[in-house]
């Protein structure tokens, strides 16, 4: 039956598929789809399929040909946006449908292209078809060797030895029954932008949100009296228990400022403990360290599931369980659940051991005093910061080469921009700076990783350049004071230059369960050169108040990637014990 339709079918033949006009798809430079004749799609099992007829090379151009019938329809892609959510979600089925009726194929029991031939497409090709590399391979195993074999060939041994560990755990327990390596690291790729063509997005993902603002700093900022209320002087004071800030910049930058920076920012200390929380209320500890002194005191404890204590401003507050508070007999209010399934109640109790009632003899405070005694008497590890004490040195970490992208100097350019080009601005921006605080190798100008593998790319690459930048890393428990000191030694310290910037991020202990905001980046974008006046009042401003005219962008994620913050409460760290 097939040999006498073929008999009938009139193929295109290779000047007829290079003179047609009509393009239906570009996938890349070299792939293009066009159509020659018209012709409706035949049946395949129970997946409908246009039917695939010649494939073959012209030997004289070696262009790879394949003919199959043209099935006439809408692209999905330019219909997708008219479409209801009940007719994205029958498209999402029948798609589902059918890759589940493709999985059903009997595996042909090894790994590797069409009739037992090598791979030829992707990391796995190679030039002479080595068994090694590109296969076939007899089983999975072999198949993730042959991955890393090729991946030797281009990246450094000691990458290559974490690459396995990864790849051996990860890719195992597979069988193949229809392969496609470009789909599967597009719908990869695809999937790490949390989002899907037919709006499939988890729960998970929807509240992940990153609040973003622009604004720009005043021209004068008195140390003694910021402007709290206004971001980004809000954003670092709304954030107590920072464990990690990392400021980037320009090496060159650095090298001016560096003496400079090391004279007023050093490395804050602090100190483990393991103490009941009634400790906090002994006659000693009580008088010296909250009622007339100044520190910082954090928990261990993860907040939604564990008893959690801090001190700040002498304001201690509590996160109790149900059961813990109502043994108290402390007055609280109950803390939001984010509506979890089978979460137990916990409630918040708010102590100022400021005031002047609270001291020992005192009714009220005797009451508090005997919960901390009777109940709140377990151990467990604090870390403690002393607001006036003197701070230690800081670490720094070079980078070298590093793709930047050109940062929007103009701030009515951003203001008119529209929010779609907004929101892909902050977030592929955001996407740098968290390659660059990762030491990724792909914003390094020498990087050469296969477009397989990771399709990143810094923003406007195009207009980018490589320049040797300078991480500086602090790591402990640090105060918002502390933070704002450094935020504003780098704005005064960088004016300088109009081509100057800097990074400053921050990750903090996230002490809410509910939509906590644990840590921030602030960027110092470059000012414009408009005009020569625009310098010359620039300048004088700056000669007024020693700070700079510049505009900032705050970034502030509802949940920073995880920072291991284990060895803080675990040791690795100075000791300190009361006598």
């Amino acid at each position: 039956m097939d040999d006498k339709l073929h008999s009938i079918i009139e193929l295109p033949t290779i000047a007829d598929i290079e003179a047609s006009t009509d393009v239906l798809s570009v996938r890349t430079n070299a792939i293009k789809v066009v159509r020659v004749k018209e012709r409706f799609a035949v049946k395949m099992g129970k997946v409908p399929v246009p039917k695939v007829h010649p494939n073959f090379i012209d030997p004289e151009t070696q262009k790879r040909y394949v003919v199959m019938d043209y099935v006439p329809g809408t692209d999905l892609q330019k219909l997708l946006p008219s479409l209801t959510s009940t007719e994205k979600t029958m498209i999402s089925q029948r798609i589902r449908q059918a890759i589940n009726e493709l999985r059903t194929i009997p595996s042909p029991g090894y790994f590797g292209s069409l009739n037992y031939t090598p791979y030829t497409d992707g990391v796995l090709s190679t030039p002479d078809n080595n068994p090694i590399i590109s296969g076939p391979f007899a089983d999975q195993k072999q198949m993730n060797q042959g991955i890393l074999e090729r991946l030797g060939q281009m990246q450094s041994p000691h990458y290559i030895r974490l690459l396995k560990e990864m790849v051996n755990c990860t890719l195992k327990n597979h069988r193949i029954c229809l392969y496609s390596w470009r789909s599967a690291t597009k719908e990869r790729n695809c999937g790490a932008k949390r989002d899907t063509m037919f709006d499939e997005v988890d729960d998970a993902s929807r509240r992940e949100k990153c609040f973003t603002t622009i604004t720009r700093l005043p021209a004068f900022i008195d140390p003694k009296q910021i402007p709290t209320k206004r971001s980004p002087f809000s954003t670092i004071q709304n954030h107590a228990f920072v464990h990690t800030v990392e400021a980037i910049l320009p090496r060159e930058v650095y090298a001016q400022i560096k003496s400079r920076l090391k004279d007023k920012i050093e490395k804050p200390q602090y100190a483990r403990v393991f103490m009941a929380p009634s400790a906090l209320l002994e006659h000693d500890f009580f008088n010296t360290y909250i009622k007339t002194g100044n520190i910082l005191v954090i928990s261990e404890g993860r907040s939604g599931s564990d008893n959690v204590f801090t001190l700040r401003d002498g304001v201690l507050r509590m996160e109790l369980g149900k059961e813990i508070y109502e043994r108290t007999g402390l007055t609280g209010k109950p803390i939001r659940s984010g509506g979890r399934k089978h979460a137990k109640e916990r409630f918040l109790v708010e102590l100022n051991l400021r005031l002047p009632s609270m001291l020992h003899g005192k009714k009220g405070f005797e009451r508090i005093v005997w919960a901390f005694e009777n109940v709140l008497n377990q151990r467990m590890a604090w870390l403690f910061h002393n607001l006036e004490s003197k701070p230690g040195g800081a670490e720094e970490i070079d980078n070298e080469k590093i793709i930047t992208p050109p940062f929007c100097q103009n701030e009515q350019a951003l203001e008119e921009m529209v929010e779609a080009d907004l929101q892909e601005y902050c977030g592929s921006l955001s996407e740098w700076i968290a390659m660059v605080q990762m030491n990724s190798p792909r914003v390094s100008a020498d990087d050469n990783i296969d477009p397989y593998l990771s399709r990143y790319a810094v923003p406007d690459a195009d207009e980018s350049r490589a320049l040797d930048l300078v991480k500086l890393k602090w790591h402990g428990l640090i105060s918002s004071q502390w933070v704002m000191q450094l935020f504003l030694n780098l704005l005064q310290n960088t004016k300088t230059s109009n081509s100057s910037w800097f990074v400053l991020a921050a990750a903090a202990l996230g002490k809410e369960a509910v939509e906590g905001r644990d840590g921030f980046t602030v960027m110092a974008i470059p000012t414009s050169t408009s005009s020569e006046q625009s310098q010359e009042d620039g300048q004088a401003a700056e000669d007024k108040t020693g700070s700079s005219d510049r505009v900032v962008m705050v970034l502030v994620p509802s949940r920073q990637p995880h920072n291991d913050t284990t060895e803080l409460y675990n040791g690795r760290y100075q000791y300190f014990a009361w006598q």
